[in-house]
């Protein structure tokens, strides 16, 4: 399933072929699959649809939701935020809420503007990426900080998605200069997996399927398939 940027989602296979469309009365922010569902981040809801019937799977007001994952245990993580204030939820396949992450050890505010989030498959690490703060955040599954990734030192760094791979790597799209940083799961910068010298324009969203392919989606309208893993 892929945004169009539009009001409506696709489902297409590897070679764009559209297998069905959903068309929308708002623009989504951001999508994951839940079971047979399909959610969607929209202003201050998360809307759930299935079997062709619109429901409101979760209310955030008065913040606005905007990256939404799912985890291997089938919850949702959600970032939510208001006025340089933010957190992330976790909820069960009925919008309940399991556990909220927003301040640190210190009772300071974690997140300013959390716009996507992602669990690792390893160790339970969620991963956010904070556009107002210009960083990734790392906490443990218990919601301790572990680390903030900020790119490479002297360089700008813009992070709008994040996404893990199956070795606990993260994958971080970077619209500053448009580029995948590969990161490890302690927060080492390994390599850039896409750049704009290879044609990448602004990144603004990343997965990775089952057989690790990472999949980037841009804002000039093109999707990127990439095979990573072992070069």
């Amino acid at each position: 399933w892929v945004g169009t940027g539009a009001q409506s989602v696709r489902l297409v296979n590897s070679k764009g072929d559209v297998f069905n469309e959903v068309f929308l009365d708002f623009y989504p922010y951001n999508l994951a699959i839940l079971g047979n569902a399909l959610l969607l981040s929209n202003g201050q809801t998360i809307k759930s649809i299935q079997d062709g019937e619109m429901t409101e799977f979760y209310n955030a007001a008065p913040f606005y939701c905007q990256g939404i994952s799912r985890t291997r245990k089938n919850e949702i993580l959600a970032c939510l935020a208001k006025r340089n204030e933010g957190k992330i939820l976790r909820l069960d396949a009925s919008g309940k809420i399991l556990q909220k992450i927003q301040f640190d050890a210190n009772g300071h505010h974690l997140y300013r503007s959390p716009t996507k989030v992602s669990e690792s498959p390893l160790n339970g690490d969620i991963c956010v990426a904070d556009s107002a703060e210009n960083s990734v955040i790392v906490v443990d599954k218990e919601g301790n900080l572990r680390f903030t990734y900020r790119g490479l030192k002297g360089d700008t760094f813009s992070p709008f998605y994040v996404t893990h791979d199956s070795f606990g790597n993260i994958l971080i799209g970077d619209n500053s200069h448009f580029r995948i940083h590969l990161v490890d799961q302690d927060g080492v910068f390994l390599q850039y997996i896409l750049t704009v010298e290879d044609g990448l324009y602004s990144p603004w969203g990343l997965d990775v399927d089952e057989n690790q392919s990472l999949w980037v989606g841009t804002l000039s309208s093109k999707i990127w398939m990439v095979e990573y893993i072992g070069q």
